[in-house]
Formats: structure tokens, C-alpha cells, sequence
């Protein structure tokens, strides 16, 4: 409570943004300070998000207020709501492994009210657009938004893993679980669009990026949650079979690594789901390309 009214008291937008940065830096592996800002009232999470929700393009559009914000800014502010939510949300595992931890997980998974169904309404809403995204003097501070919402979903879809593991119950249906929750968040022309961003973005940094671990730990998140939205018939994969063929086709194969022993775990998984999806949209290409290394399931 002190620290959200401590937030709300902030005059001017950096002063926010070095706060939220603290916490996240604080909340990454402090699994007392997770368990504060998911569960204790009020939840430190539910302002992220309702926050994040004052920021998205319709609100700053239709709010003269916000407007007057430098969209530089806004972007800055938008990538550190993410990035506290993403390093909360980062190994939090030890947490739902306690004595009350089953329970905390269902409390967060419920499907309607849960905390994670509000996060993944805030970070598939429109958070920038597609011009931000081209070159320009926005393109980075885009790029990071729409790389931390990446980052987010991909430590939501742990949170189905994990519940998978307590509740040892098949693997695809947990998968299906975790579609569904994003399909539930958003839909139809939005999802398009969506989906039209997520992609735009990954080919600047598949494409344009200079190679460093964080990019590698960028592009995993990207293939893993990718992989996860495709791997059963669905909307997303009918959508990327209409739209972003193409992308498939010639971006896709030139980050599908031989596997040898020097290959950093991260870079083999991005490139296992990269082929799986691969074989979904090419079947011959990804033929080609399959190892038996490559060819293995992951959790």
C-alpha cells in the first residue's frame, strides 16, 4: 500500500519509472517480496495492471491528459509495468511448491477473476502500433514494449507448467489451458493485429538485432509462446497461415540451428520450436531441417 501511494504521489513520470525499476530488480529472486506484490491487498499487480490499462493506444489517444505525455516517455513507463510484472512472475515456481502453494496457483489461474486473466487482458491490449515499430525515433521503445509483453506471456505459460507438474495431468491439456486463457483475452480483428505486431517484431529482431544473450533469451520467449498458441488447430494458427505464411517460410529457417555441442540450451529450444512450428506451416521445409536432436517435446 505505502509504495503504491508512494508511486501515485510521484510529480513527474521518470520518478515512477525508478521506482517500478527497483521493485523489479528487487522482486526477481525475493520470493517474500513475490508473494507480497501477487497476493497481498491490495495487490501490487492489480495497479500494475490497471495502470497499464491508462496506456493503452485508444485511452492515449482519447485522453488529452495522457496525450500531453511524450510518447517516449509513455513507452518507457508501459516497458517497466512489464518488466515488473515479468521479473515477479520470473522463477516464481518456489512459491506455489510451499504448503499453500496449490492454492495460490489456482487463485491466480481462475479463469475469469484471476490475476493472470487480467494481466493477459493488459498485455494483449494495443500497447503500440505497427508505424511505432518501422525505423524511427520510436522503433526501440516499441520493440521493448512488445518484447516484455512476449516475455510475460512466456512466464504465464510457466505458471501452466508448473500447474501440469502439481496436477500431473497430461501436458496438452495444460497447453490447451493456456490458448485458451489468451483466446479468451483477445480476439478476431484484434487478434489479427496482435499477431501482426508480435511478428513485425520478431523479424527486426531475428533480422536486424545484434547477436547477445539477452536477444537469445528475447527470440526463446518469442518461439516458445509462438509454438504454444500453434501447436493445435486454432485461430492464431489459421490467422498465420493467411497472413504471415511468408515470414514462415524465408525468416523462420535462417534461426533453426544445427544442434552442436557448443549451442547454448536457450538457442537449441528457440530452434526446436521454431522447426515445430516450421513443420506446421511447411512440412517439407521443416522435414529438411529436423535432427533428431531438434525433434524432442518440450515442457
Amino acid at each position: 500500500t505505502d509504495l503504491i501511494q508512494e508511486i501515485d504521489a510521484a510529480s513527474a513520470l521518470q520518478d515512477r519509472v525508478d521506482l517500478l525499476d527497483e521493485l523489479a530488480l528487487a522482486s526477481r529472486f525475493n520470493f517474500h517480496l513475490k508473494k507480497l506484490v501477487l497476493f497481498q491487498p491490495p495487490a501490487m499487480l492489480a495497479y500494475l495492471i490497471a495502470e497499464l490499462k491508462t496506456l493503452t493506444l485508444d485511452k492515449w489517444r482519447a485522453n488529452s491528459d495522457l496525450a500531453q505525455l511524450g510518447r517516449a516517455e509513455a513507452l518507457q513507463y508501459i516497458t517497466v509495468l512489464l518488466e515488473t510484472m515479468h521479473k515477479t512472475l520470473f522463477l516464481s515456481w518456489p512459491l506455489f511448491a510451499a504448503p499453500d502453494g496449490t492454492s495460490l496457483l489456482v487463485l491466480l489461474l481462475e479463469p475469469k477473476a484471476g490475476l493472470v486473466m487480467q494481466v493477459l487482458v493488459g498485455v494483449t491490449s494495443p500497447l503500440v502500433s505497427a508505424e511505432e515499430l518501422k525505423q524511427g525515433p520510436l522503433q526501440q521503445a516499441a520493440l521493448d514494449v512488445v518484447h516484455m509483453c512476449m516475455a510475460v506471456l512466456y512466464q504465464i505459460s510457466q505458471l501452466f507448467v508448473e500447474q501440469q507438474l502439481q496436477d500431473k495431468v497430461a501436458a496438452a491439456d495444460k497447453r490447451t489451458a493456456f490458448y485458451a486463457y489468451v483466446l479468451s483475452a483477445v480476439q478476431g480483428a484484434a487478434l489479427e493485429r496482435r499477431l501482426e505486431i508480435i511478428f513485425s517484431a520478431l523479424k527486426i529482431t531475428l533480422l536486424d538485432t545484434p547477436a547477445s544473450c539477452m536477444r537469445m533469451a528475447t527470440i526463446h520467449h518469442y518461439a516458445y509462446v509462438l509454438h504454444l498458441l500453434v501447436k493445435y488447430p486454432s485461430a492464431v494458427r489459421e490467422i498465420i497461415a493467411k497472413k504471415f505464411q511468408e515470414d514462415i517460410n524465408f525468416v523462420i529457417p535462417r534461426v533453426i540451428l544445427p544442434p552442436v555441442t557448443d549451442t547454448h540450451p536457450l538457442e537449441k529450444r528457440s530452434s526446436i520450436c521454431f522447426l515445430k512450428i516450421l513443420s506446421i506451416f511447411a512440412p517439407d521445409m521443416g522435414k529438411k531441417l529436423s535432427t533428431k536432436e531438434l525433434n524432442q517435446d518440450l515442457l
